[in-house]
């Protein structure tokens, strides 16, 4: 029964439609296949190409392409070269000279810097545009195109952070956002989307420094206040009950960017829309009374693929949650629970500022079961159940050779977590 389920699962992924050309997933023996990738956005300045032929150990990039851009049938770009990217070293040295003594000498160095296998494209498409990609190498040519997407109208975004009380040793675990992201379907056809979220934090690194006041011939106590009210930010008054008192402010450096926007593998399990087609458990017929997991439920959706099958011509809710783990330093949280060291005091006049980017794609048809089948492979299913079913296909609408190509509609949302965020500890410190 087991058996005859896992197969059966298998079939359902190997059998994946809506292109015409179907390659196996272990493409390690053949060796000469042309493969063009490239995922184009309709309205950019610039899109990029990737281009390889696959051998019998890993892909090895073609520096000796032509591409050939059409839209709409009307051939509107040829590139030739890979893409260059020119920047500019800076060095700086001491130099000893008999008449000036020491002197710093700085010197520039432009370097370009070729990457090869990458082709730039400067030609920008539109909402419903046919977009037709050739790349001529070695005697091949392999060509591909897509119908570019209409435009998802923007998205109605909530969002809700929370703080758990949190171990010590795993204290940034706690912190989470839930995001509740709603918008409408394109048309009544079937339309097919993907949402990837971004992340990023930055704080502008504060330090205190007290204020002598008798520097500026203040000695009364209310003047002292009220000079430090109109000419520092949050002054934090330290009174010593004898009418005396010591005045601290902050002083704001340059913002810190402590880990740039990346992607983030953010959690969907609670959500229908996203979690389509997975499979959590089935009940054991076998006798035993227990439950059997299924293998298919090892298949993520790693790349955040779904269809309108749902909320066809209606609206979308996306309800999915971001961790914090690995974003917000551990320190914040341990300023909730009261367990900040000598050494975490000092970081506490920092503000923090966290802001989320929700990237809503428009995909085609194609692009959505390629990415389906892409979630499979990268599944320890895959690795499990190869041997029983051989190599799955995995569809490619490249014609002529192996890759994907495709064209997608974008709509970008900035969601703000955090704003100048200061822990709530910070406020005790001189207390």
């Amino acid at each position: 029964m087991k058996k005859l389920i896992f197969i059966l699962s298998a079939l359902a992924i190997a059998t994946l439609p809506a292109c015409e050309n179907n390659l196996d997933a272990d493409l390690d023996n053949i060796e000469g296949v042309l493969c063009l990738n490239a995922n184009l956005q309709t309205g950019a300045d610039t899109n990029f190409v990737y281009v390889s032929r696959t051998t019998r150990t890993k892909p090895m990039v073609v520096s000796d392409a032509r591409i050939e851009l059409r839209v709409n049938g009307q051939l509107v770009e040829t590139v030739t070269d890979c893409y260059r990217i020119t920047r500019t070293n800076i060095y700086t040295s001491e130099q000893f000279s008999d008449y000036t003594g020491w002197t710093t000498v700085e010197n520039r160095e432009t370097v370009t810097d070729t990457i090869w296998g990458t082709y730039m494209l400067r030609s920008k498409f539109n909402v419903g545009d046919n977009v037709r990609v050739d790349v001529f190498s070695g005697g091949q040519h392999v060509w591909a195109e897509d119908v570019a997407p209409q435009k998802i109208e923007k998205p109605i975004i909530k969002h809700t952070y929370t703080h758990v009380s949190s171990d010590q040793n795993d204290a940034s675990s706690k912190e989470r956002t839930l995001l509740d992201v709603s918008f409408n379907d394109i048309g009544p056809d079937a339309d097919y989307y993907r949402m990837s979220i971004y992340s990023e934090f930055y704080h502008e690194h504060c330090y205190f420094e007290q204020f002598f006041p008798y520097e500026k011939n203040l000695y009364e106590l209310d003047s002292i206040v009220d000079y430090a009210k109109k000419n520092f930010e949050t002054p934090i008054f330290k009174y010593d009950g004898y009418g005396f008192v010591d005045v601290y402010y902050l002083v704001k450096e340059s913002p810190y960017w402590e880990r740039g926007i990346k992607l983030v593998d953010y959690n969907y399990r609670g959500c229908q829309i996203l979690s389509e087609g997975e499979s959590q458990s089935q009940s054991n017929t076998d006798g035993d009374g227990s439950d059997v997991d299924l293998l298919m439920s090892d298949i993520k959706n790693t790349y955040h693929v779904f269809s309108d099958e749902k909320f066809s011509n209606s609206t979308a809710l996306l309800n999915v949650i971001v961790p914090c783990s690995g974003i917000i330093p551990s320190h914040i949280s341990k300023m909730y629970d009261g367990k900040l060291t000598e050494e975490d005091m000092e970081l506490t006049g920092d503000f923090y500022n966290w802001n989320l980017y929700v990237k809503l794609q428009s995909i085609s048809e194609q692009q959505y079961y390629y990415l389906r089948a892409m979630n499979a492979v990268k599944s320890s299913f895959y690795d499990d159940m190869s041997s029983l079913t051989g190599a799955m296909k995995v569809p490619t609408n490249v014609h002529g050779g192996s890759g994907n190509f495709c064209v997608t509609t974008t709509t970008n949302v900035k969601v703000p977590i955090l704003k100048n965020y200061r822990p709530p500890f910070y406020d005790t410190i001189y207390k």
